[in-house]
């Protein structure tokens, strides 16, 4: 079983690191009892996850209202508190990265897809199909198989997502913006750098004044409490995934102090770090 491999390619101006999963299935007798438990069960990952629906539904718990997919890929994002029922015996788990300042259309179009902040459903064609039932396969042979195959048949998979969206046709303003915030991720995902407005001007070559105008147009927040609430994000996936010391999770995320993250996280969560930790691993 190919399962458990981690497999590293690049396309255009991408690197994706992806690992296949088969580990996991749900048949139709057992949804009504693991719902109940799937609501106790949230938790969130530090990767993306893709999922092909095609003949069955795939059911995602949120904190709000469960959400049904049929008939499309659907993508979950990191640190989105979920569960998932699903009939299928495949799901992707990714990260990437983009390796050019000036990004291609390709690496554009799939940073802005896969930017959302819940989860997502990309439309599919007879190809995309074609391509995960052709990996569904692969996983089921032998451990021999060469991993140049399942890495071709991956790049197909990502290039047909591209392909079957691609067509929405986006104004010059909308792909300017798509690249800003290209760059204000990649900037706020570098930790360890202490980022302020200036900063983030200079990285994309704007004033101050535009600069603060893109992140409250976009995010709807300052870049003060933009660069707050990603932390945090990132302190709850490892308060939840781990049992690192809070003081090296504040580290990590270079946060000015401790008692300053105690603070800002216990406004945002309603409790301590150490409590949401024990909370969220009791339900795992």
């Amino acid at each position: 079983m190919l399962a458990s491999k981690i497999y590293k390619f690049k396309i255009s101006d991408m690197d994706f690191t992806v690992t296949i999963d088969n580990s996991f299935t749900v048949t139709p007798a057992q949804i009504s009892s693991a719902e109940g438990k799937a609501v106790k069960n949230m938790h969130c990952h530090a990767l993306h996850e893709l999922f092909f629906v095609k003949d069955k539904s795939l059911i995602v718990l949120t904190e709000n209202e469960p959400l049904e997919f049929k008939n499309c890929v659907v993508c979950i994002p990191p640190l989105f508190t979920h569960n998932s029922i699903r009939h299928d015996d495949l799901r992707i788990l990714f990260s990437y990265k983009i390796t050019s300042k000036k990004p291609c259309s390709f690496a554009v179009f799939l940073n802005s897809l896969f930017s959302a902040s819940a989860p997502i459903a990309v439309n599919i064609d007879d190809t995309l199909g074609v391509c995960f039932k052709q990996l569904i396969s692969l996983i089921h042979v032998s451990d021999k198989l060469s991993d140049e195959i399942v890495t071709s048949v991956l790049r197909l998979i990502f290039f047909n997502i591209y392909s079957c969206n691609a067509d929405i046709k986006k104004s010059r303003g909308s792909e300017a913006r798509d690249s800003y915030l290209i760059t204000i991720e990649s900037t706020l995902n570098d930790y360890q750098k202490n980022i302020n407005l200036q900063y983030m001007a200079d990285a994309l070559n704007l004033s101050t004044k535009q600069t603060s105008r893109i992140i409250r147009k976009n995010y709807k927040c300052t870049l003060a409490e933009l660069i707050t609430m990603k932390r945090l994000g990132v302190a709850c996936a490892m308060l939840a995934n781990s049992d690192l010391p809070v003081s090296d999770i504040v580290e990590h995320i270079n946060f000015a102090s401790e008692s300053y993250f105690y603070h800002q996280f216990k406004k945002a969560y309603g409790c301590t770090p150490l409590k949401y930790r024990k909370r969220k691993q009791e339900n795992i």
